[in-house]
């Protein structure tokens, strides 16, 4: 189904897809085919994915995940144009060094490695901050209230953004 939804979208000049999420999971999606997933990888224009959820229209602020890419500039573009009606967050995620700097510091003196792996996140974090801030100089550009995050994480990326979500509302 997705082709033809693509087709209509761009017969009628859509600025966005807005497509239900039935959650069938990886099994059925892969049987069965996945319209939002489908969507996701194919449009040339914004996709707006709903979860099943309880709350028909949610009233919490947008999420926009930015690392400083032009994808995620393109994000903040979207967002600011379709969503500006909603505060927004910023949210740049940043992985700590400690989780992985064990495994390239055999041999070395232990107050060496700490040292290092603390300025490295330190760095790290900084950066973060500064990318989310600029996200938002960019988002309050396109006329979208929105404020900065940096957030910590030592798993996947998308799991953070998930609960960052929930948190917000």
């Amino acid at each position: 189904a997705w082709p033809a939804l693509l087709e209509e979208a761009d017969a009628v000049g859509a600025v966005a897809v807005v497509i239900g999420s039935r959650g069938l999971g990886a099994v059925q999606s892969a049987l069965l085919g996945s319209v939002s997933s489908g969507l996701l990888h194919h449009a040339d224009r914004p996709v707006l994915v709903v979860a099943p959820c309880d709350e028909i229209t949610p009233v919490g602020p947008v999420l926009v995940g930015f690392d400083g890419s032009d994808a995620s500039r393109a994000a903040v573009d979207a967002a600011s144009k379709l969503l500006s009606v909603r505060e927004a967050v910023i949210e740049t995620v940043w992985i700590t060094y400690s989780a992985v700097a064990a495994g390239g510091a055999a041999g070395m003196p232990v107050g060496v490695t700490s040292r290092a792996v603390e300025e490295l996140d330190a760095s790290v974090a900084m950066r973060a901050e500064q990318t989310a801030h600029d996200g938002v100089r960019l988002a309050a550009g396109g006329g979208l209230e929105a404020r900065a995050e940096a957030s910590q994480t030592s798993g996947p990326v998308w799991c953070t953004l998930r609960d960052s979500a929930e948190s917000h509302g």
